[in-house]
């Protein structure tokens, strides 16, 4: 799922599992981010058969690990940070004014319309400077 850049890797985060196996995963954000914190929630589940190869080059040592459950989380949002939610404020904002008052634009009259070429036509270029 998505991680936002703005993460302190550098930093411990915090994973607590509920009743029903919920799970939140708590990470800081850097110092100074706008908001402080991202959190990730979602549920554990438990595994039958699947298992994880662990493999230690400098020793050359394998390890084969049955997995007992695996976590799925996805990034939460701030309530009311979405821009659908703040648009659905702005609408009901403005279904609470009272009406305006709306005006369609007018037209000016058409009068006769003339070429800007046959009034004013352009001097013919002269070609005896061009020839020198």
């Amino acid at each position: 799922d998505f991680k936002p850049a703005s993460i302190d890797t550098s930093c411990e985060g915090d994973l607590q599992v509920g009743k029903g196996d919920d799970v939140t995963i708590t990470l800081p954000h850097i110092p100074g981010s706008t908001p402080p914190m991202t959190v990730f929630k979602g549920n554990k589940r438990p595994y039958q058969k699947d298992c994880v190869l662990i493999i230690n080059h400098d020793t050359g040592e394998y390890v084969l690990e049955k997995l007992s459950s695996s976590i799925q989380v996805k990034k939460t949002r701030a309530e009311g940070s979405s821009k659908i939610q703040a648009r659905i404020e702005q609408q009901s904002a403005r279904a609470s004014q009272p009406p305006s008052q709306f005006r369609a634009p007018t037209k000016p009259a058409a009068g006769p319309k003339t070429s800007p070429l046959k009034d004013n036509p352009s001097p013919e270029p002269q070609l005896d400077d061009i020839k020198r």
